[in-house]
């Protein structure tokens, strides 16, 4: 499910400005563009999954 998150925001991002800018000035690379806007996306969205489950673990008295 993360992943076709992911892949969804990628695309909804790319579709987006290219339609609403002129695509090339855009995105220079092209399609090769979704493959950074996925990365960021799942970095992104791991790293926020992460600092969120912190404090919870922490109440509970687990060690990380």
């Amino acid at each position: 499910k993360f992943t076709v998150a992911c892949a969804l925001l990628a695309f909804g991002t790319f579709w987006s400005l290219g339609g609403l800018l002129d695509e090339a000035k855009v995105w220079p690379l092209g399609d090769v563009t979704l493959l950074p806007l996925f990365a960021v996306y799942a970095v992104a969205g791991r790293l926020s999954a992460f600092k969120l489950r912190l404090p919870q673990a922490a109440a509970q008295g687990v060690r990380a």
